[in-house]
């Protein structure tokens, strides 16, 4: 099971290690206003820290790419992977999944003019390109963010005295069935923006929204895991050129907090300071117990914590890498059986439809354009390691959102049930008076973790290839679903199969559906219409 883990805490996931040193730390500094900090993530992968698999995954790669056997990686050797065209001509390596054209994250570079390179310099390339054993990315709110927290305000205070009560949070279904243009019992935000402006625009069919766009927040920096690499890296963001000090508004801390890493009182953090301050508890640790079996991987329910007056989430680990590369080797292979005569593969025969067509020039590892089944294997059970190695995090700063907060999928709409947790989301940020303020509305950010690998240019497949496996490293797979083993009528009537019979979809008495919502909640959930049945 995932959980945040505070560090005032000494309890210790289940499953994971006892020490922190069994598992790859990845620190990421959050400079929330006053007093900034650490977000912790350690993560290990089938049992072991995943910069040890990640290593080993490499190790290999490079060694197969090294076909003198020299140490040293040439340009010949190195070309044997490919280029992109355009930007960045020696990018050798896609990651596993979908990546967006223009992110630049999947080039790998080396110095100009350099003939060789080691293993060393390989390592860090691939590092600096976000191909580490975890690779953290920060993803930006939608645009339309603030506008949809002030609509759901101007619809939801009824008395306008600027704060939401508890009655009318309750009260938050009825106040805005209005805004449902269609009906379907989804409240989208283009329906809530389009009433909140006054606009009638024709609304398109629900779709899933588009994933956040890459970004790099001032409030967040991704940290190396050593101390001193970490110093520059702060040095680098918050101060200005060839800054080795950092002054309290540049950390953003308030006199108090300052003060205490201050040591020497001169208004200024230098090296040792920084150090202190990198050394103190985590403000939030989030334990990562990945999986490359997908089934052990994506079971975990989501977890939920408040640090420093905002709201993590982290979602279930999702995982597509080992369906990819078993779609990539039996397409493979599947090409190679198709195209062989006397098992053997002639490059200059090979139609530019095979699958071979692209990964020929890295499978070919003697170089001779002929490819073998020996040297087909060989070049597979080298790469099968590259399939599970590493993980993206991806951290959505969903800024002060109440419709992101609200919509607890991310699907980009609003259910029913959504609109009726209202008041249970938000318990723990109302006043003692049980009102919310657009200011108490807590900086959220969901954090998704995806088990990922790293594919040699012409081994990725397309995603399509792959429906049922892939999931999305920002968004959370789909909205919950009635349970296949749902009684038939609750299945028919749930009609905008959001998982729950509302009374506008209930075609019994009403007696009846009030006696089958046992909570009383105005909607009748799967595991109510089995109890009523049992």
């Amino acid at each position: 099971m995932i959980r945040f883990l505070k560090a005032a805490a000494a309890a210790v996931l289940i499953g994971l290690p006892a020490s922190a040193a069994d598992s790859t730390g990845v620190p990421v500094a959050y400079f929330t206003p006053g007093s900034p900090g650490i977000v912790q993530f350690n993560v290990i992968l089938d049992g072991k820290p995943i910069e040890e698999t990640w290593t080993k995954a490499v190790d290999g790669l490079f060694a197969f790419l090294d076909r003198n056997n020299d140490g040293q990686l040439d340009e010949a050797e190195r070309a044997f992977l490919g280029g992109r065209s355009g930007r960045r001509p020696r990018s050798i390596v896609d990651l596993t999944g979908e990546v967006s054209p223009s992110d630049l994250s999947g080039r790998l570079t080396f110095e100009k003019g350099v003939e060789k390179v080691d293993k060393a310099v390989f390592v860090e390339a691939l590092k600096a390109a976000g191909f580490g054993s975890v690779n953290v990315q920060f993803l930006a709110a939608p645009d339309n963010s603030a506008a949809l927290t002030n609509a759901l305000f101007r619809h939801l205070d009824a008395d306008g005295d600027g704060k939401l009560s508890r009655s009318e949070l309750l009260a938050a279904r009825e106040r805005l069935e209005f805004l449902d243009v269609n009906e379907d019992e989804w409240l989208t935000a283009a329906e809530l923006l389009t009433r909140a402006t006054g606009r009638q625009t024709a609304l398109a069919p629900r779709t899933r929204p588009q994933d956040p766009a890459p970004s790099n927040p001032n409030d967040l920096l991704s940290l190396s895991a050593q101390p001193l690499k970490a110093v520059k890296q702060l040095l680098a963001a918050r101060g200005k050129a060839k800054a080795t000090t950092l002054g309290r508004g540049e950390m953003g801390m308030t006199e108090k907090v300052f003060a205490a890493f201050d040591r020497d009182g001169n208004g200024q953090l230098d090296t040792d300071e920084l150090l202190g301050w990198l050394k103190q508890p985590p403000l939030l640790m989030v334990n990562l117990a990945l999986q490359s079996d997908a089934a052990k991987s994506t079971v975990t329910p989501l977890g939920v914590a408040t640090a420093a007056g905002s709201r993590f989430e982290v979602a279930a680990p999702s995982n597509s890498s080992v369906a990819e590369w078993t779609v990539t080797t039996s397409q493979l292979r599947l090409a190679f059986k198709t195209a062989a005569k006397d098992g053997v593969v002639e490059k200059a025969k090979l139609k530019d439809q095979s699958a071979l067509t692209a990964a020929f020039g890295v499978l070919d590892r003697n170089g001779d354009e002929k490819l073998d089944e020996k040297e087909l294997t060989a070049a597979l059970d080298a790469f099968a390691p590259l399939a599970v190695c590493r993980a993206d995090i991806s951290v959505v700063d969903q800024g002060r959102g109440l419709f992101e907060l609200i919509d607890s999928n991310g699907d980009g709409q609003l259910s029913q049930r959504e609109l009726a947790a209202m008041p249970t989301v938000l318990k723990d940020f109302l006043t003692t008076d049980g009102s919310l303020t657009k200011n108490q509305v807590p900086r959220s950010f969901p954090i998704r973790p995806v088990v990922n690998g790293i594919r040699p240019l012409g081994m990725s497949v397309s995603p399509r290839d792959v429906a049922d496996f892939a999931v999305s490293p920002q968004m959370p797979a789909s909205r919950p679903a009635a349970s296949a083993s749902a009684l038939a009528w609750f299945v028919k009537m749930d009609r905008n199969g959001d998982g729950d019979v509302s009374r506008k979809e209930f075609l019994g008495p009403l007696e009846l559906f009030n006696k089958l919502d046992a909570d009383g909640d105005g909607l009748i959930s799967v595991d109510e219409a089995k109890a009523a049945k049992e």
